[in-house]
């Protein structure tokens, strides 16, 4: 699985028309690529193995939002309505684009125990194919 973290001071969060804000203080925007999902093995009957690119370039998302960020709402909505918009993420300052999904969804919403306890909401958006403009450089 290929992680990649960008820090949300650095970097603007966009759902469709909905810029996300109120992160939790120190956590991350989360972008992952499952990499094993991008071969299928096939063994044949005298053992042999061949194996296949499979075309996945899905990613998730996953945020972690303070109970009073004024995107709940619209986050929220888009979930219950099932609402499919664009995921991409813009560099503050620069303007770059690092990741862009055409069609994301909200695949879980907050656990509302967990966020009534801890005070943080936590939000997963699944995508169809992303492309990654610029990776960021790790020292």
């Amino acid at each position: 699985m290929h992680v990649l973290t960008y820090d949300p001071g650095l970097f603007i969060l966009r759902f469709g028309p909905t810029i996300i804000r109120g992160y939790m203080d120190g956590d991350m925007i989360l972008i992952t690529r499952d990499e094993r999902k991008r071969f299928k093995k096939k063994v044949g009957g005298q053992g042999e193995v061949s194996r296949s690119r499979v075309r996945n370039d899905a990613t998730s998302c996953k945020i972690r939002l303070k109970h009073t960020s004024v995107t709940l709402r619209d986050l929220y909505l888009a979930s219950k309505l099932g609402i499919k918009q664009t995921l991409s993420l813009v560099e503050i300052g620069g303007g770059a684009l690092f990741y862009d999904a055409a069609e994301a969804w909200i695949e879980e919403e907050p656990d509302p125990t967990i966020a009534e306890e801890e005070g943080v909401m936590e939000f997963l958006f699944g995508t169809g194919p992303a492309d990654f403009g610029q990776l960021p450089i790790t020292l």
